[in-house]
């Protein structure tokens, strides 16, 4: 049976967004200590939706830490840190601050590419949380696609092809891409390469998912052009727009996705400051597919 379209549980209210993924959740004060029922509530709206959010939420920093905890799959090390980037709240290592920037009259966005967060790791992030301090009151959406929706959509043959291969991200061949400041801004740029399956097992739920994004550097496996069209169809999946939602932001939204079960990119449609805080949720395994493939280090020089 179908999802409704609205439903609550535990007092949490899910309002769906689009049939493919997305949900709105209200009903809640996440300055306040959340029941360990409506954090579960709230778990399994996401695991349900991939991408939920919550509108008018006005936390300190520390309230914002204490929602975020009920995502975290280790209490010892629930997020990831950011020692490194440019401008690092003090006391706030596992903050990242998101800042737009503005060149030539124009916005640059570095993640205007539809990607996973933190996929450059050997072990991803699972769940990234963000929330919008200031930004433009027209544009500036943030675009979501459904991993899940992307793999069932595809033929039998091309599911047959692709479950047991692995897919190359590597800063060694991908450095010139629009997205490596990001990817410098959050330390990824001194990851080694990583294979990661092209289909990959949620550990969660169960579900299969196409562990596939622009970022990609390579289809190992299907060498040459073949690969490289296998490569680029595979990505292309996550711009269909039955798969899509789009979330406008607005001062004291919360959003929250999980990475495994949603793609995302910017829409660099704006022209005024924007200014975002990021928590993103450390995760505990590697990667996996259908066949147990599992992700994989690469030495860079085998890249050659």
């Amino acid at each position: 049976m179908e999802t409704p379209v609205t439903y609550s549980s535990e007092g949490v209210a899910v309002r769906r967004t689009q049939p493919a993924l997305g949900a709105e959740i209200s009903g809640v004060d996440l300055s306040q200590p959340l029941p360990p029922r409506a954090a579960a509530a709230i778990r399994n709206a996401l695991h349900a939706h991939g991408i939920i959010f919550f509108r008018d939420q006005k936390l300190t920093r520390d309230q914002y830490l204490d929602f975020a905890r009920i995502f975290a799959k280790s209490m010892s090390q629930p997020f990831v840190l950011y020692p490194k980037q440019p401008e690092p709240i003090p006391d706030y290592p596992q903050m990242l601050t998101l800042k737009t920037e503005f060149k030539d009259g124009k916005i640059h966005a570095p993640a205007d590419t539809w990607h996973t967060d933190e996929v450059m790791r050997e072990i991803p992030s699972v769940v990234t949380i963000n929330r919008l301090h200031y930004g433009p009151t027209f544009g500036g959406d943030t675009a979501f696609s459904s991993a899940v929706a992307a793999y069932e959509g595809l033929d039998e043959e091309t599911k047959r092809q692709i479950e047991g291969l692995t897919v190359l991200y590597s800063k060694h061949l991908a450095n010139d891409r629009k997205d490596s400041k990001n990817a410098q801004q959050t330390g990824l740029l001194s990851l080694p390469p990583i294979e990661h399956p092209a289909v990959r097992i949620h550990p969660d739920t169960g579900q299969r998912v196409l562990f596939v994004s622009e970022t990609a550097s390579q289809l190992v496996g299907v060498e040459g052009p073949d690969g490289e069209r296998l490569l680029r169809r595979l990505a292309y999946e996550f711009t269909r727009p039955e798969y899509q939602m789009r979330l406008t932001w607005a001062p004291d939204t919360i959003a929250v996705w999980d990475n495994i079960l949603v793609q995302h990119r910017a829409v660099p449609d704006y022209n005024a400051p924007r200014y975002l805080e990021r928590l993103t949720i450390a995760g505990l395994s590697r990667p996996i597919g259908p066949t147990g493939t599992e992700s994989r280090l690469r030495q860079a020089e085998s890249l050659n």
